[in-house]
């Protein structure tokens, strides 16, 4: 009850979706998918749970059950860093898929999840775990708009809240060093602008090294961003470049260099030539991503493609699939595949 100018008026009960379940005979977690269209419902079931939404007056936070019975044909790519073109390229798949499934994407390079609830959209993809996982703090798993995210194994867990297209990235560690050790390198460096604990591709590079009795301690070049090269999302090849510096400072004789991405690895082999280091006749290097700017170097860079076009395709697909009420698996994983280039030298 509120007292208001002398009266006292009776505030209706807020409805939840608990009080739907309980009306539909179902759980609580069957009616957030009905409503959140996030997960298979039988249609009939579906159906029932939202007339008995509408009967009960049912409000989400956001909007309203007509708003979200209507499609936008959109969907939102959320992307904080559009100035690597392992991204763009990600971006280009999503939009081969989106056209041939009718629908549009739109790139959103502020990553501000606060917005969320203002905009009109079908779907949301996120770059990464990270994000995803920030997302969940946010808003929790069971916000209504069906969301995807491309995966990298990273070390955060979002278990199955969240559908992901996921690149085994201790695989592509893995088949990267495999690939440099069987060209006869025995000591190779990884360089890295991460703390490799809490990277995935760190850890892979760790224990790979570890199983082979070696300590890697000895072989990190860790050039890490500084709180204002993390806000500005600073070019990749600028660290690289200091990494090479790191490299030779470090005087550990490593003949390779295993760079954390493309655009990393590319820094590291314009530091080495303004010192007169040759690659790969002096030290070899090899990036992992795959992007397309290896075909304008002098040099086309050894790499790990990650296939970013394939995986943008796939995020796209499984999304639609949830949107349109479609089977899909919850983890969809990508194989990466070594690409030689010129690089790399075989030590014998």
């Amino acid at each position: 009850c509120q007292w208001i100018s002398g009266k006292v008026y009776i505030m209706a009960k807020k409805i939840t979706r608990k009080d739907i379940a309980q009306k539909a005979g179902t759980s609580v977690s069957v009616v957030s998918r009905a409503l959140n269209r996030s997960g298979y419902v039988k249609e009939e079931k579906r159906q029932k749970i939202l007339q008995i939404a509408r009967e009960l007056n049912y409000i989400p936070d956001s909007v309203t059950m007509e708003l979200q019975e209507q499609k936008t044909k959109q969907i939102i790519f959320l992307c904080n860093d559009i100035r690597n073109p392992f991204y763009i390229q990600m971006y280009q798949g999503m939009l081969d898929a989106a056209k041939d499934l009718n629908y549009r994407i739109v790139l959103d390079g502020n990553m501000e999840l606060s917005n969320i609830r203002n905009v009109l959209t079908d779907g949301i993809i996120f770059s990464n775990q990270i994000a995803a996982a920030q997302y969940l703090d946010t808003y929790g798993k069971n916000y209504d708009i069906p969301v995807v995210c491309a995966s990298y194994a990273d070390i955060v867990d979002v278990k199955k809240s969240i559908t992901m297209v996921e690149i085994d990235m201790f695989k592509a560690v893995e088949i990267a060093l495999d690939y440099l050790w069987n060209m006869g390198h025995r000591k190779i460096a990884y360089a890295t602008p991460h703390d490799p604990i809490y990277s995935s591709r760190g850890n892979a590079y760790m224990n790979w090294l570890r199983d082979k009795g070696i300590e890697p301690e000895k072989y990190m070049l860790k050039v890490p961003f500084s709180n204002e090269q993390e806000d500005s999302h600073l070019d990749f090849r600028i660290l690289g470049r200091l990494a090479a510096y790191e490299y030779v400072r470090s005087n550990n004789n490593a003949s390779a260099i295993l760079a954390f991405n493309d655009e990393y690895a590319y820094g590291i082999m314009y530091g080495l030539m303004e010192m007169k280091i040759s690659v790969p006749d002096d030290v070899s290097i090899m990036g992992m991503d795959g992007t397309y700017t290896r075909q304008y170097m002098s040099k086309k860079l050894t790499t790990v493609s990650l296939f970013p076009e394939k995986q943008g395709a796939l995020c796209v697909q499984n999304l639609v699939n949830i949107i349109e009420k479609k089977s899909h698996k919850y983890i969809t994983r990508i194989t990466p595949k070594i690409i030689e280039g010129d690089t790399v030298y075989h030590k014998k």
